[in-house]
């Protein structure tokens, strides 16, 4: 009785669950011309005295205009989350800073959007700094969208699917301490405006001289930036001065048209591990390499100086350090002819074409990897901005910007348009028209790790389904290699490229097979083993030995591919035989390609059984649980050794060796070195779907997890995830093709960690 109430109860619960889940959301007004309805005014008037109202999610209406005209404080530390409504219309709310000052001020307020005094998670909303349905409004362009006071630290910051255009400064400034900042899915446009600031402005990110936790960018397009899209720069030159940027992943975004006018990305301290993957330049660094100084000025943290004692200019640089670990890798950029024409044209005054992507340190700290960093190609792209070599030409001109960076004095005003400004694209041509994809045929197509497209994959929506799957499905059995080590013998090793096997011959060993039921020694159900020169039943001598011989053993061994984690659970063979009972072996297994540190996991000598007795087949099984990293390998040995008297005809033959275990996906927001912060269970996407939708969770600590989908009468419908899982962020895509229209819950159990959201499938 006892159980069938606490059944009822959770039936209840199950379908009380969306009412509350509503409760928890707040759907903003569209502007209809109401002062009341502006955005910033709507959330201060949901806040309590304090200015802090927890766990609410402010809802805008997708396609729907808001104006906001006054910067919204966080005063009260809570975490501020806004998203777009599920919606079958694709288009995302615009929200514009709309100018209502007066004066000699009419630009202010406000300065942006948001000041942080806690957390930001902003999903599916399009931001732009001005008022665009005035154009000349374009001449009030505030400075920012987002900023982090320096009174505030330890915010974490969530933007995903959202399009930022227009601000004059920084889309997003951190003068505060950030914790997290993740941006994924995201456009970033008109970075900068020379109406009212310099050249020396128009960044995405602007880290000033603090720290950042962790900083994630994966599947972005960033088009039109005047300075750097990441600066992480001090007051001063020196590092000391500059709290450290502590893990970095850039990977599968795509950049399109900047003047990169001190540098592209200015990473100052940098931390851990900085990863630079699977990204598409297109003309990002259209001033080009030069001599100078007002550019060089803020190029200095490097150290490295140009041909003429000035501070050197590349892509990307940072200040040296002998600890941080780099993987630049599956970079490819294109310089187009109008970007080349301007290089060329220049030449004669200090303009050396595009200029280099990494700093000398950066190079060295890559090795041989670095030639393979970035690779230059032609490419073009579905619908991209023109080049902004008109205003790289006005920069340099003695009737234009004459290299000064200070420079809003001489610009043109009074004109719907500036004549000097970049091709610089309103709010629904950003969100409707842009396309950073190109050709199918284009060998960018596949170049990626694991055969991705290089760039933004959202720009090929079916690849990048493909790619978000392989977080849970890894690349299977092909990144397993067993390597058979020869004993005693001067020959290479052999490879066989899977766990499935294939037969091969050599030296000292004989594989047959790896699967099958054990009948005799040459049968093609054993893995046969023994010293001989032919591979054959005959051969050199096994004399007796009193121990392993460092020089004789069978290695079979795990090297994930190229992005991937392999989590090794276990290893095990079965043994048949060993010619006599003198037949023993020792177990170990290290991830050091020099077998120096290793570990041994048979507590004793185990003696094999007699050959003559292949009924009598055991397994040997050993837990291990150590995960193995892309560019790493786990190798695990069976020394064999043998005390008795010498003969030819004294071997080892087995059915069945293995390595248990399963892949993950580490590149991009699953890189197994980055731990999450918190517990969390993302909302699917799509929602509503048809038939499939993917849900993404994170786990600090390994934990059992289950994650499992109800109806809404608190029946179990289907079981995604139910084991031990690794602290990371995963993804499972999950196909609903049995199931029938309606409102259904997901839930995920991680630990004494347990959360519910709905989800909506439309057929």
């Amino acid at each position: 009785m006892k159980n069938m109430r606490t059944m009822y109860c959770i039936v209840l619960l199950l379908l009380l669950l969306p009412m509350l889940l509503l409760g928890q959301e707040l759907r903003l007004v569209p502007w209809t011309g109401q002062g009341s309805q502006y955005l910033n005014q709507q959330i201060a008037a949901d806040t309590v005295a304090n200015g802090k109202l927890p766990n609410r999610v402010y809802v805008l209406t997708r396609g729907a205009l808001y104006l906001s005209n006054a910067v919204f404080t966080n005063y009260g530390g809570w975490a501020l989350k806004i998203k777009a409504n599920d919606s079958s219309t694709t288009k995302k709310p615009v929200v514009m800073l709309y100018p209502t000052g007066t004066g000699a001020t009419p630009w202010n307020p406000p300065g942006n959007l948001f000041q942080l005094g806690g957390s930001l998670s902003m999903k599916n909303i399009e931001v732009t700094g001005y008022y665009e349905l005035v154009d000349t409004n374009r001449w009030n362009m505030q400075g920012a969208l987002v900023n982090v006071p320096t009174t505030t630290s330890g915010v974490n910051i969530t933007i995903d699917s959202c399009i930022l255009s227009n601000v004059n400064g920084n889309h997003l400034r951190t003068d505060g301490v950030a914790s997290t900042i993740k941006i994924t899915n995201t456009i970033f446009a008109n970075l900068g405006y020379l109406g009212r600031s310099n050249l020396g402005a128009g960044k995405a990110l602007d880290l000033r001289g603090v720290s950042c936790d962790t900083l994630i960018m994966v599947n972005n397009t960033f088009v039109n930036w005047l300075d750097r899209i990441i600066r992480h720069y001090p007051a001063t030159s020196s590092a000391t001065s500059t709290g450290v940027l502590g893990y970095f992943l850039f990977d599968h975004n795509t950049l399109v048209n900047g003047t990169s006018y001190h540098g592209m990305f200015s990473l100052g301290s940098v931390g851990s591990k900085v990863i630079f993957t699977n990204n598409l330049l297109f003309d990002p660094f259209i001033m080009g390499n030069d001599t100078d100084a007002t550019r060089q000025a803020e190029f200095i943290p490097s150290g490295e100086k140009d041909a003429y004692g000035g501070a050197r200019m590349t892509w990307m640089f940072s200040y040296p350090n002998s600890t941080t670990s780099w993987v630049v890798s599956n970079n490819f950029y294109c310089i187009s002819d109008s970007g080349q024409a301007f290089y060329d044209q220049f030449k004669t005054s200090g303009v050396t074409g595009e200029g280099s992507p990494l700093t000398w340190h950066i190079n060295g700290r890559l090795g041989a990897d670095s030639v393979n960093a970035f690779k230059k190609i032609t490419v073009s792209f579905n619908n991209a901005p023109a080049t902004m070599t008109q205003l790289a030409r006005w920069y340099r001109a003695a009737n234009g910007g004459k290299k000064l960076k200070n420079t809003p004095g001489a610009w043109t005003y009074g004109n719907a348009k500036d004549p000097n400004d970049f091709d610089r694209k309103k709010y629904d041509w950003l969100r409707d028209s842009l396309n950073g994809g190109y050709a199918t045929s284009s060998m960018l197509y596949s170049s990626a790790m694991q055969g991705f497209p290089v760039g933004d994959l959202n720009w090929f929506p079916t690849k990048k389904s493909e790619w978000l799957s392989r977080s849970t499905a890894g690349p299977g059995a092909a990144s397993v290699v067993w390597k058979l080590v020869l004993p005693d013998s001067a020959n290479p090793s052999t490879t066989v490229g899977n766990v499935s096997g294939q037969p091969i011959s050599g030296g000292n060993f004989y594989v047959r097979s790896f699967t099958g039921t054990p009948n005799g020694p040459l049968a093609t159900g054993n893995m046969r083993w023994w010293p001989s020169s032919d591979g054959g039943v005959t051969g050199s001598t096994w004399g007796p030995e009193t121990g392993e011989v460092a020089t004789r053993y069978i290695q079979l061994q795990v090297a994930p591919t190229s992005g991937y984690s392999f989590t090794v659970d276990s290893v095990s063979f079965w043994s048949c035989g060993g010619g006599t009972s003198s037949m023993r072996f020792n177990v170990y297994y290290s991830t050091d390609p020099a077998f120096v540190t290793k570990t041994r996991l048979n507590a004793d000598t185990v003696n094999l059984d007699n050959s003559g007795n292949v009924t009598a087949t055991t397994r040997y099984a050993y837990k291990v649980g150590t995960t193995v990293p892309g560019g790493k390998t786990f190798y695990f040995r069976i020394y064999p050794w043998y005390g008795g008297a010498a003969s030819t005809s004294k071997y080892v033959y087995t059915q069945l060796a293995e390595i248990k275990g399963s892949t993950a996906l580490v590149t991009s927001v699953r890189d197994k070195d980055l731990v999450p912060r918190d517990f969390e269970l993302a909302q699917n996407y799509p929602n509503p779907f048809n038939p499939s939708t993917t849900f993404e969770y994170s786990i600090t600590k390994s934990s059992h997890v289950v994650l499992e989908v109800f109806n809404v009468l608190g029946q179990s419908v289907a079981k995604l995830i139910d084991g031990q899982v690794n602290a990371g962020t995963y993804r499972v895509t999950y196909d609903a093709s049995r199931l029938s229209s309606g409102v259904y819950l997901y839930r995920l159990t991680a630990g004494d960690f347990v959360q519910t959201k709905k989800m909506v499938l439309m057929k």
